[in-house]
């Protein structure tokens, strides 16, 4: 008698449900550090091409984190397991963000005030254009890993891994290309143009 057994026992099966991709943008709350010192602000920011000094400096760390679910299917005959992609949860944004200022200019000060109202601008940059890559990002990731390979393998949980690894590579690629956008956007406020314009608000610097 002969008997056949199932495709996926020998080859994954062709086709599969699509991949559900979920994305999650989290915004920056900043706290603000009025007790550093010009010095310290330098050496954090680094040397600047026109020479002058760093009086505010807002520090956020872009964050991602990436969650993969598979659909495992095992054969008996076969002691293998087919390990495809199921779905994906991303979440992406900026967790500890902190606003430093020169503790030379104190709250209430015309100084300080402008320093201030610079370094939200920063903060408003990140959290608009990083909410308002979450579509992009979202559609591209939902895309690009409907085309990560299933694997066939008598160790899924390793397969797992793989897939995985594969998911936030794509991931991480996406995200750094938002941060390209929020670089450009952050460069145009951070000009000596700019700075002069914001110096002549106030006397005494």
């Amino acid at each position: 008698m002969l008997w056949l057994s199932p495709l996926w026992a020998v080859d994954c099966p062709t086709s599969l449900p699509q991949v559900e991709v979920t994305a999650r943008f989290v915004k920056a709350s900043p706290t603000v550090n009025n007790q550093v010192s010009q010095r310290r602000l330098s050496r954090k920011s680094g040397r600047r091409k026109d020479g002058s000094m760093t009086l505010g400096l807002t520090q956020s760390g872009l964050y991602i984190k990436v969650l993969s679910t598979f659909s495992v299917r095992s054969s008996k005959s076969s002691r293998k397991s087919c390990v495809s992609l199921q779905g994906v949860e991303l979440e992406y944004g900026f967790k500890k963000t902190a606003v430093l200022i020169d503790k030379h200019y104190r709250p209430g000060s015309c100084e300080y005030g402008v320093i201030f109202k610079h370094e939200a601008q920063h903060v408003h940059i990140m959290n608009t254009k990083g909410k308002s890559y979450y579509r992009w990002i979202k559609h591209e990731l939902a895309k690009r890993v409907s085309s990560i390979q299933q694997i066939s393998s008598k160790r899924p949980r390793r397969a797992q891994k793989k897939i995985a690894a594969q998911v936030k590579k794509v991931a991480k690629g996406l995200v750094r290309q938002m941060n390209k956008s929020l670089s450009a956007a952050h460069a145009v406020i951070d000009t000596p143009e700019n700075y002069r314009k914001t110096q002549e608000l106030c006397s005494n610097w």
